[in-house]
């Protein structure tokens, strides 16, 4: 048989969820992932920064999906490619970068970003509108500071919280959010390529309290919604136990809550949500499912 150096209880779990991928997400779980980067058009369009590279002989292309994407044919230190330190990009896998294009964010909304550093996503939300307010969130100070590092070289602010999202609502100040993102902790199952030591440190028990952390957290978030607001739940996993099983499990227990379907040409369609599979058009593997708050009587 083939050997794909997975242990036998992660390689079961994706087999059952993946029956025709599993043996291409194996393989990619061992392949080398390219080193991705978000432009800040807030500095310089994308074009102009492909143009820019190619001036210091970095060959690069622009991404499939995401409008702001780059990726480098070889990587570098990032201290060395243009525009570093005057914030022009950041380090950011493109299924990473498509949290963007599924909050599709509105000018002058109120958006909570739970779990939110490292900060790809929450900078992504700031680059791309002048005048929404973000609050993020996360429960660990040392990504919080590689949080607040990467606002400062992009120039973007927002309202920073160190908590922990299961723990009570300590970022609802009375006004609800007009959405939420909870950027669940999980397995990281979809990036097992760029941490090969995730399938050595991963067992089945550790993604059981992953679970009920991913539940909790979502359930803390929906309180602090507004009705018809929009709650994005995200995981850098490919296992259903985090993704739709999770949100299944949320719909069952909130009559307010519906799934709305998330209309792009990337990913799979899954119950609840989209699945991009690791290395599908060279990207991490990734979830989003897409929440709506509605009053009860309007329920579609």
């Amino acid at each position: 048989t083939e050997n794909f150096n997975h242990p036998d209880w992660l390689k079961l779990i994706i087999q059952k969820d993946w029956p025709g991928n599993w043996r291409e997400i194996l393989k990619n779980n061992n392949s080398r992932p390219p080193m991705t980067l978000r432009v800040n058009t807030k500095i310089i369009s994308r074009n102009d920064y492909i143009l820019l590279l190619e001036k210091e002989k970095i060959t690069s292309t622009p991404t499939n999906f995401s409008k702001t994407g780059v990726s480098l044919k070889t990587a570098r230190q990032v201290q060395d490619l243009p525009l570093f330190r005057e914030g022009g990009f950041i380090v950011q896998d493109e299924a990473s970068q498509l949290t963007y294009e599924v909050i599709s964010p509105n000018t002058g909304q109120k958006i909570l970003d739970l779990c939110a550093a490292p900060g790809g996503k929450t900078t992504h939300l700031l680059q791309g509108n002048d005048d929404i307010k973000v609050v993020a969130i996360d429960n660990d100070e040392m990504r919080l500071s590689k949080l607040k590092q990467n606002l400062k070289r992009l120039k973007l602010a927002c309202s920073i919280l160190h908590g922990d999202a299961t723990e009570q609502n300590f970022w609802a100040n009375g006004k609800p959010f007009d959405v939420i993102l909870v950027d669940a902790p999980c397995s990281s199952s979809g990036v097992i390529r760029r941490h090969p030591d995730i399938k050595l440190r991963l067992t089945e028990s550790k993604i059981k309290e992953l679970n009920n952390r991913q539940l909790k957290i979502l359930m803390r978030a929906w309180k602090s919604l507004k009705i018809n607001g929009i709650c994005v739940y995200s995981t850098c996993s490919i296992l259903a136990c985090e993704n739709d099983e999770i949100v299944r499990n949320f719909l069952m227990q909130n009559k307010d809550a519906f799934c709305e379907k998330i209309d792009v040409n990337w990913g799979i369609e899954t119950q609840f949500g989209r699945q991009i599979l690791t290395g599908h058009y060279n990207m991490d593997g990734f979830y989003f499912s897409k929440i709506r708050k509605t009053y009860l009587k309007n329920r579609p």
